[in-house]
């Protein structure tokens, strides 16, 4: 008899920090800040863009860090790789 095919052992170390919750698109610019950074790209669903508070709250709090925002606008639903290269 066969062993069962499975998912062999692995690890892996992301060094990234995950920050979910309300409000917390406000931490934005400071966390970004943080890490240097001079410009940034926000891309968000064609129609969310200008009405949603949260995409407003990443951009705002950016600027204010004194961060350089660019919009990118997309289609609904997960980017693919050849928009993310468009963007």
């Amino acid at each position: 008899m066969s062993e069962p095919v499975g998912v062999p052992a692995f690890s892996n170390h992301l060094p990234v920090r995950i920050r979910f919750g309300d409000r917390t698109a406000s931490q934005l610019g400071s966390v970004a800040a943080g890490y240097g950074a001079r410009r940034a790209v926000v891309m968000a669903d064609a129609g969310l863009e200008d009405g949603n508070a949260g995409v407003a709250s990443a951009i705002e709090t950016l600027q204010d860090a004194g961060v350089e925002v660019e919009r990118f606008v997309k289609p609904p639903g997960e980017p693919t790789i050849e928009l993310a290269d468009a963007a």
